[in-house]
């Protein structure tokens, strides 16, 4: 038990610490108890799995978002075995404290250093409450047989709906061992199907008796054999709910049952290939296969979408159908690098990936010399053109906080505008590689923009 007193190894250094060490977790009678923020949470692991939340306004309510999190975060196998007693503190050093003392220091206005006497407390603390953490969760986790555990470590999340699934029937571990993934999809079904969860095991124990087509048919998968295949190559570690949607999206078309069918096993990195719909049109069984023996391609993702990105640029080119190799692909890659300019890993076309591409329609039209950049090709090629970072604004862009023009007269340019309540101020006017115009060309490309003279923005003032 953790100590109070403030002379104590443990002792507490202040009230935040204190607060997080009381807000631990306790394991007691085969239920784990969380008490903070006013909540008071209550997790049964097995033979029947229950997450309950307890709040003063609305009584006990089901909480399987909490459970999901525990055993997302806590449950590894260093957690199999239960550790030793707790650590051994670190000697707190003698602190003088005598009322002739401290009634000396006041009149100086001094006070006793306790920097060390603290550091070596704090440090103490986070010790304990890391060894005392590890005890707690291997208590609660061991309550789940070894067996169990294992299936659950396999995958990578939605853990909680796992075990529930598994405390369900037997059959559903004899799934689990032929067909990974669609026990998983299984033990998941109301996130695949729109179902009631008060339903959820029901329907789960007489779906696990029914032959994996037809499992897979009644989820609005493919109800075939070479569906079912598939299903069975996908490792477990390569198995998370969005890629299992956007993979049922992928199997309506053929191609992508053609690129899985002949491989030896699917990871998450040719699962996530091939549902992307951008990048599944470049693959072929041959390049897959490679990364599968070669994992370590954290770049391959980054690669297809960029030629992707660039043929949108710079127009159909000599890309071919399929690509067989990783080689080939960084050679394709590489010549759009000197076509464009782009690079790698700091390249707008990377990054636009993670912003909205979709550009609403110009606030002004502009005129035949001044031209709304309209979307991000437009806005890539004139960033490529005029040597600047323009594309960096493609988001502020998109929602609707600036706009861009390309300026053709009287000088070769680029117009920025921004929106400033119900109003739009002119920004920035800046021509190749951002270099700065004069006063009179800012001027008449502001009231080429706005038909009239320009507001213009404190940067132009």
């Amino acid at each position: 038990m953790i100590t109070t007193d403030r002379t104590g190894p443990y002792a507490y250094e202040n009230t935040s610490v204190s607060t997080s060490i009381r807000s631990l977790p306790i394991f007691s009678a085969g239920s784990l108890y969380h008490n903070f923020a006013g909540c008071t949470h209550v997790i049964h692991a097995w033979p029947a799995p229950a997450s309950l939340v307890y709040r003063t306004s609305k009584g006990w309510k089901p909480d399987d978002k909490f459970a999901e999190r525990i055993f997302s975060q806590y449950l590894d196998k260093n957690l199999w075995s239960t550790p030793s007693g707790p650590p051994a503190p670190t000697p707190v050093p003698l602190i003088i404290v005598n009322s002739a003392v401290e009634a000396v220091m006041r009149e100086f206005r001094g006070k006793v250093d306790t920097k060390e006497h603290d550091k070596i407390i704090r440090g103490n603390q986070r010790e304990y409450k890391r060894w005392y953490l590890r005890r707690t969760y291997c208590d609660f986790f061991s309550m789940i047989p070894e067996r169990f555990r294992r299936v659950l470590m396999s995958f990578q999340q939605r853990r909680w709906r796992v075990l529930q699934f598994l405390a369900i029937c037997d059959e559903s571990l004899d799934l689990y061992r032929s067909n990974p993934a669609l026990f998983f999809l299984l033990a998941n079904h109301p996130v695949f199907r729109q179902g009631n969860d008060i339903e959820a095991k029901a329907i789960a124990r007489r779906l696990i008796r029914l032959p994996q087509r037809d499992i897979l048919g009644w989820l609005d998968y493919p109800a075939t054999e070479s569906v079912r295949k598939i299903f069975a190559k996908i490792q477990p570690q390569a198995v998370t709910a969005r890629l299992l949607q956007r993979l049922r999206d992928a199997l309506a078309n053929t191609r992508a049952s053609d690129l899985l069918a002949h491989l030896p096993f699917i990871d998450r990195d040719v699962l996530r290939l091939v549902t992307t719909p951008q990048i599944s049109q470049y693959l072929s069984p041959r390049l897959l296969g490679e990364i599968l023996e070669r994992p370590k391609h954290p770049d391959i993702y980054i690669l297809c979408m960029g030629v992707h990105y660039a043929v949108q640029l710079v127009g159909n080119s000599s890309v071919p159908f399929a690509i067989n190799s990783t080689q080939q692909l960084r050679a394709i890659y590489n010549r759009f690098v000197e076509r464009i300019g782009m690079d790698l890993y700091d390249t707008p076309v990377v990054r636009l990936r993670k912003h909205p591409v979709i550009f609403p329609p110009p606030p002004f039209k502009g005129t035949p010399d001044i031209i709304p950049i309209s979307d991000v090709i437009m806005l890539f090629r004139e960033g490529q053109e005029m040597h600047h970072c323009v594309s960096r604004h493609a988001s502020s862009i998109a929602w609707g906080e600036e706009y861009m023009y390309r300026v053709l007269a009287p000088v070769r340019a680029t117009a920025s505008i921004r929106r400033q309540g119900n109003n739009w101020l002119l920004d920035q006017v800046r021509g190749h590689c951002n270099a700065k115009l004069d006063a009179d060309n800012i001027a008449e490309i502001g009231a080429g923009i706005f038909g009239t003279k320009p507001q213009l923005s404190t940067k132009l003032d």
